[in-house]
């Protein structure tokens, strides 16, 4: 297999490509310690020896991502190939993190919902969930884990409390302040209902 190119990434690493279609990023000092410049040739071994490298410095680094925040199974994923890891090492560390528990879309699901319950519809929480590749079943059982009245009282408790901070007032406001402020909402992604009853109030 011949390196056709070595492309440098930042000041500390480079990508080396094949011609067997091999891409990876390694430091510059170890591309120096395997002798990987253009036009070299790299045995299975080197590339075996490498390839485990890149596998622990993908746990590493994920160890450290996760030690921060928790992510979902897409979002690392998106993180660790930002870093231009191998997919295929990528795909299996996060495979392993999965196995392990350190990664867990149901998890990471209720833990959302529960921390922005007071301050998103459920449609919204919905929509962020979906975005950051959390499967439609978990986020159904996730939040049907919750009963429909405390939704509906989180719910109408948000309304109120951006109708409060647009100084609505159902007594005062015109026809097309109503249309305005129940268009608002809506996009915020209340149930229609709970708008009406909250701007009745």
């Amino acid at each position: 297999m011949i390196i056709t190119s070595r492309i440098p990434k930042g000041k500390t690493r480079c990508t080396i490509m094949t011609d067997g279609g091999e891409s990876f990023t390694v430091s510059v000092r170890d591309a120096r310690l395997y002798g990987l410049e253009e036009g070299a040739e790299i045995s299975a071994s080197v590339l075996s020896l490498i390839r485990e490298q890149l596998r622990k410095e993908i746990l590493h680094e994920s160890g450290i991502l996760l030690g921060g925040r928790d992510y979902t199974e897409k979002r690392l994923t998106e993180k660790l190939l930002e870093r231009d890891y191998p997919e295929d090492l990528v795909q299996e560390a996060v495979q392993s993190l999965k196995e392990a528990r350190y990664l867990d879309d149901r998890r990471f699901a209720e833990q959302y919902l529960s921390a922005h319950l007071s301050d998103r519809s459920i449609a919204r929480i919905r929509q962020d969930l979906a975005q950051r590749g959390v499967d439609n079943k978990l986020i159904d059982e996730a939040v049907s884990a919750c009963s429909v009245e405390e939704i509906q009282e989180e719910e109408l408790a948000q309304i109120r409390q951006l109708l409060k901070k647009r100084h609505y007032d159902p007594e005062s406001a015109d026809y097309a302040e109503q249309q305005k402020t129940a268009a608002f909402l809506y996009r915020r992604g209340f149930d229609a209902g709970l708008i009406r009853k909250a701007m009745r109030t």
